[in-house]
Order: C-alpha cells, then structure tokens, then sequence
C-alpha cells in the first residue's frame, strides 16, 4: 500500500479520527534542528512509525493528537514540523 509523504503547511485539518503515520526522515531532520523538541515529542510517543489519530482543534490553532491511548494537545508550530504518511 503506497503512502505519500508531505510536509504539511498547516496544522492537519484531517476530520475527528484521521490517522497518521510519522516519518523516520523526518524526525531525525527534527533531531538535528531540535533535539529537545523531538527528544520531547519521543517521550510522548510520538516516534517514527507511531500511528498517530488527529483530533479535535482547540485554542490557538492546537489539534488534541491520540498516540495509543493517550491524548495530547500539540501546538500549531510543533504541527508544522511534523511530516507524516497520509
């Protein structure tokens, strides 16, 4: 099954239960840029091939993400910076 990889321009605008993969490329580029930010985002879960669930938007362009069973609330930036296999 092909997938097809983008950076996304904004915060993903996927309906209440869209499903992501995360992309290893990119989060080692984030590592290199960011290594807080990604050794962060890590702890939380959300490592490559991670099957991320987008939710709903909450104040200031943050989207609640589900990895697994927990639920967290990612800012837009953090969003952007993220790529993922649609």
């Amino acid at each position: 099954m092909p997938a097809i990889a983008f950076r996304a321009q904004r915060p993903p605008r996927g309906r209440r239960g869209t499903s992501l993969v995360l992309t290893r490329a990119n989060l080692e580029h984030l590592r290199q840029v960011n290594a807080p930010l990604a050794n962060r985002l890590a702890e939380l879960g959300l490592r490559a091939g991670a099957q991320v669930e987008i939710g709903p938007a909450v104040a200031g362009g943050s989207r609640i993400v589900s990895v697994g069973t927990c639920r967290y609330a990612v800012d837009a930036h953090t969003l952007r910076l993220l790529e993922v296999l649609a």
